[in-house]
């Protein structure tokens, strides 16, 4: 039988384990292979996922990518817009 605590533990552990594995490629099939394995879980789940972390990691490498060239043009408007506001004081 599958309780509520079982459950709140695996996401616990999970959470845990994913905090140090952010930058490393392929290290979620790992980290799901040791909670699967901690809680007698099967492991042909792994399998599944394996075929689209691939491409899961392309769409997450794209979504940083996007959201950092966003960042930047953020700052670089603001900066320029700064520097007017600069030369019009100094004008004055």
């Amino acid at each position: 039988m599958f309780l509520l605590w079982n459950f709140l533990t695996i996401v616990f552990i999970g959470t845990l384990l994913s905090i140090g594995t952010a930058g490393i490629p392929a290290a979620g099939l790992v980290t799901l292979t040791a909670v699967l394995t901690m809680f007698n879980l099967p492991l042909e789940i792994v399998a599944l996922i394996a075929g689209v972390d691939v491409l899961i990691g392309m769409a997450g490498t794209a979504s940083n990518v996007v959201g950092d060239l966003v960042g930047a043009a953020v700052v670089d408007q603001s900066e320029k817009n700064q520097q007017v506001k600069t030369e019009v004081i100094n004008q004055m």
